[in-house]
Formats: structure tokens, C-alpha cells, sequence
């Protein structure tokens, strides 16, 4: 029944199950499973720990329950569940992808690979697999091996979205942004609303100083979707073009969703010398120096204040 979104009749099921049998614990694992499928994790939990004390020899319930530990990020938890779930079946591939998942959000990315390499043994086209190995070795600056994997990922399916943003990430942390550029332009032929792609063509094209291409990108992007960096980009493009005014509003935008982010506070600080309120300006250009104690940066704000508002 919850196969087929009918969560309120299967859960009438399972509780008949367990009225009438208290201690089947298949009543309690379909509850856990039909609390799962609803992402209520916190009941999920409730009921596969109650299937568990029933039946401790169901690698499945386990999986169950570390995949709901893991989807609340309690990444620990989710760990030492789905392990005893693996040593009941070691063959088991989404306990395997869990724990590969779990180890990643730790940053234990010599488990992470050892994981995904072996998922990837049993099944040579996992093209999950591909990409979170790609991932990894991204994350550990290996470059050369994130982009074999996810290549990999492209010879499975040429176009999968997340194989060509992992090549576009790559590339342009390479410094080699027309590479980086054709790869995010093949994301947005396939899916419009994949908006991290216009992120890397807008800082693509503002690296390579095309700042009104980079702002056909940066605008591309939903309102929604816009996070401190990519307000802070477009500050910084809004600058190059002489949009002073835009440039203090999107900088705002950055400032209201992280007070402290040293670029939001640098941006702001410009854009106000630069529409000559010189107070307001050097208030947020010495509010950076809070978290940013480094000589040459107070250099650089001294210096900006003897040239702009001395």
C-alpha cells in the first residue's frame, strides 16, 4: 500500500498487525518504512528500533534505520547502524552507498573511496558511484582522478547533469574556464533550472573579465536560489559595470544572510565610498577587520580610507 502513496491505510495495516501479534516485528518495519517514505524520520527511527529488538538478524531493518539517522544528519549514528546492517550483508548496496554517504559528510574520505570503489566493482555501471568517487577526489584536490571519474559518469550517460557540473567545478578550479564554461553549458541544454550551472558560467566569465556575459548568467538565477556567494558575485560584476547602486543592494542581500562574510562586508563598504557616504562605508570596511586580523588586510583598509575619505 505505501508503495502506492496509500500511507494512512498501510499504517492502519501494520498497527492491525501488531495488535494482533505484539511481537511480529514486521509490523513495526512497515511502519518504519511507511514513517520513512513520508520523510518523518524521527518516527521512522521510533519503529525500526522497535523491529530491531524483535529481530536483530534483518539487515534491512538496519538499513532502514541508518538511512533515517543519515537523512537527519546524525552521520555517527548512521554509521554504526548501517555497518551491523553490512556485516549480516556485506553485498547489500545501499547499506554500502549509506555508509559511502555518511563517511563523506565526515570527511573520512579514505573510507568514502574505499566504499564507493567497491560499489562500483559489483556494479560497473553505477553511475552514482562514478560521481561521488569524482566528488571526493575533487574535495582532495586530485584533480586528474575527479575528472576520470566523472567521465566515467559521462560514458554511462552523456547526459547526466551532475558527471558534467562535476567536470564544470573541476575545470574551473583548474583555472581552465572555456573547458569549464562548455561543460555547464551542456547542463543548461538539458535542464534549464539547474541553477548552479549559470553560478559557474557567471564566475567563468567574470574570471575571464567578460563582465556583461557574466551578468546575463548571474541574472539567470532564481531569486530563490541565491546564496551569500552568489549575492557577493553579483555585487562584484555590478561594480566592473558601473551599477553602483545595484552592487549595494546585492551586497545587502549577501550582509542580511551572513553579517560576517568578509566579502559582503568589503562590497559593502565600496559601494558606499564609492556613492560617496564615506561613514557608512569605512563602518563596514573596519567591521571585516573583526574577523580578518591579517597585517595586509588592515593595510588595505587603511589605505582605502586615506585615498577615499581622508
Amino acid at each position: 500500500l505505501y508503495n502506492n502513496g496509500n500511507y494512512e491505510n498501510s499504517k492502519i495495516k501494520f498497527e492491525k498487525v501488531i495488535k494482533k501479534e505484539s511481537k511480529n516485528y514486521m509490523g513495526y518495519s512497515g511502519l518504519g518504512s511507511n514513517y520513512f517514505k513520508q520523510r518523518n524520520f524521527e518516527k521512522a527511527i521510533e519503529y525500526f528500533k522497535k523491529a530491531i529488538e524483535l529481530n536483530t538478524s534483518n539487515s534491512n531493518l538496519y538499513k532502514g534505520l541508518g538511512w533515517s539517522y543519515y537523512y537527519l544528519e546524525n552521520y555517527e549514528k548512521a554509521i554504526e547502524t548501517l555497518e551491523k546492517g553490512l556485516e549480516l550483508n556485506p553485498d547489500d548496496e545501499l547499506i554500502l552507498e549509506g555508509l559511502g554517504k555518511s563517511y563523506y559528510e565526515i570527511e573520512d574520505y579514505e573510507k568514502t573511496k574505499n566504499i564507493y570503489i567497491k560499489i562500483i566493482k559489483k556494479n560497473p555501471t553505477k553511475l552514482e558511484g562514478y560521481n561521488q568517487l569524482g566528488w571526493l577526489y575533487y574535495n582532495l584536490k586530485d584533480y586528474e582522478n575527479a575528472i576520470f571519474n566523472f567521465n566515467k559518469g559521462l560514458d554511462l550517460e552523456p547526459e547526466n547533469k551532475y558527471s558534467n557540473f562535476g567536470l564544470a567545478s573541476t575545470y574551473q578550479n583548474l583555472k581552465k574556464y572555456n573547458e569549464s564554461i562548455n561543460y555547464a553549458k551542456k547542463i543548461i541544454e538539458y535542464d534549464k533550472e539547474f541553477f548552479d550551472a549559470y553560478d559557474i558560467l557567471a564566475f567563468d566569465y567574470y574570471l575571464l573579465k567578460n563582465y556583461n556575459q557574466s551578468y546575463y548568467y548571474i541574472l539567470k538565477i532564481d531569486e530563490n536560489e541565491m546564496k551569500v556567494n552568489t549575492y557577493c558575485l553579483k555585487g562584484s560584476i555590478e561594480l566592473e559595470i558601473n551599477k553602483i547602486n545595484y552592487a549595494k543592494n546585492s551586497y545587502e542581500k549577501a550582509f542580511n544572510l551572513d553579517n560576517n562574510y568578509l566579502s559582503a562586508l568589503l562590497g559593502l563598504g565600496y559601494s558606499h565610498i564609492l556613492l560617496n557616504d564615506c561613514k557608512k562605508g569605512m563602518y563596514y570596511l573596519n567591521q571585516s577587520l573583526i574577523n580578518n586580523t591579517n597585517i595586509n588586510h588592515t593595510k588595505k583598509i587603511k589605505n582605502i580610507e586615506n585615498k577615499w575619505c581622508s
